[in-house]
């Protein structure tokens, strides 16, 4: 009998071994192979970039974080200087001009913006920046707290979340930049389960959180029917913790201009509204306006005629991060109590200043 005993708690044992060590398909990692890899060649099991270069438009910690950079000027622009290197991630190719005084940086869309990362060739300089934000109605100084630096790149944080649709940076870091990103943050939709109106679960891989934008792909969209040839009209997506979103994009397939609206609901972790949003046109980029965390989303697609039903939803992101207090990739980790407010999301380590 006990010999029996040892050979169960052996087999289990591996069983345990085997599904931990399964790989995740190419282009993503995580226990539950939840996050999807931003590399330029491929990553590790543990999300690590090879030779340590993130996509175009991705950067930070494991490249999971979205560029919401959309072009850069300078006063006295030279034609022959490129500001469009500061946006491709190569922290080599570095721009040493002291006759820069002042970067303005224009964004994808007006959005709730909450930390720059900045890289220069000069280390010293990493501290010399000011950053002045700027919305349709006002101006003001950000109130500037260094989350991190690492070699020579400083993350800066602004402490209040504001909807900022421009960036202008002065102070004699200006003079060695090398890599200007923005965080959009993270897309906090990725494999999360989603339902529709019909109580059908649709989950992993096989459609609107899979991170596949391509609507061409057979498999990529919800389907309009279901067995019952009825068509769905809603669909749900729910976070396991609360997130702090500042943007979201839906790509569907089928033109709904002049058929139909896309009503956004974001709800709160009783499932109350807590903002609106209403579209009529397949924008795809939209901005978050709210600054209280959000613990899901339902799309509901409306007819406005008696045209026949042609929409079909494809991909649903929705991009942010923790709510102050939390770290970790997916959220779960506390920071400690020596953090006054909150910490980094890649390593739980409390502000610098």
């Amino acid at each position: 009998m006990k010999m029996r005993w040892i050979m169960l708690i052996s087999i289990f044992g591996m069983i345990q071994i085997i599904a931990c060590q399964v790989a995740c398909p190419d282009g993503w990692f995580g226990p539950k192979c939840q996050f999807q890899c931003h590399c330029q060649t491929k990553c590790d099991s543990t999300g690590e970039c090879e030779e340590n270069l993130c996509s175009v438009g991705w950067f930070g910690y494991k490249c999971q974080y979205q560029d919401f950079v959309s072009r850069f000027e300078v006063q006295d622009p030279d034609p022959e200087r490129q500001l469009s290197r500061w946006s491709k991630g190569d922290d080599s190719d570095c721009t040493e001009d002291t006759s820069i005084k002042l970067v303005e940086i224009y964004l994808k869309k007006p959005f709730l913006f909450t930390w720059i990362s900045l890289t220069v060739k000069n280390p010293e300089l990493l501290r010399k920046f000011s950053i002045t934000l700027v919305s349709n109605w006002k101006k003001w100084d950000c109130e500037q707290t260094i989350t991190s630096i690492v070699k020579n790149t400083v993350n800066i944080r602004c402490e209040k979340r504001e909807y900022v649709k421009k960036i202008i940076l002065t102070g004699d870091g200006v003079h060695s930049l090398c890599t200007i990103h923005v965080s959009n943050g993270r897309n906090m939709a990725l494999k999360r389960p989603v339902t529709t109106d019909l109580n059908e679960v649709i989950t992993g891989l096989t459609a609107i959180g899979d991170g596949n934008t391509d609507t061409n792909l057979a498999g990529s969209c919800t389907a309009i029917d279901d067995v019952n040839m009825l068509p769905s009209t809603s669909w749900s997506l729910s976070f396991e913790e609360p997130v702090l979103a500042s943007s979201y994009t839906i790509i569907s397939k089928g033109n709904y201009t002049g058929q139909g609206d896309l009503l956004v609901e974001f709800y709160d972790r009783n499932k109350n509204v807590i903002i609106i949003l209403m579209d009529s046109y397949n924008a795809q980029l939209y901005s978050y306006d709210h600054k209280e965390p959000t613990w899901g989303l339902k799309i509901t697609y409306k007819q406005t005629d008696s045209s026949s039903l042609d929409f079909s939803l494809c991909q649903i992101s929705v991009f942010g991060e923790c709510v102050p207090g939390r770290w970790g990739l997916d959220c779960k980790n506390s920071c400690g109590s020596e953090c006054r407010f909150s910490c980094n999301e890649s390593d739980g380590t409390c502000p610098i200043d």
